[in-house]
């Protein structure tokens, strides 16, 4: 369905096991609210961590 779409391939090792996993870009997100959610969680976290 998407083969001819953008993939990207990260391998991540979780306890000893590498597990390999393929993102397909489809384009069905709006990048600017992605980018936007991920910048709010990565302040809030850093908001969290210094109140800590």
């Amino acid at each position: 369905m998407y083969k001819d779409n953008t993939t990207v391939a990260n391998v991540y090792e979780i306890g000893g096991v590498k597990y390999t996993v393929v993102s397909h870009y489809v384009g069905e997100k709006d990048i600017d609210d992605v980018i936007l959610k991920l910048a709010e969680s990565s302040a809030y976290a850093d908001m969290d961590a210094a109140s800590a």
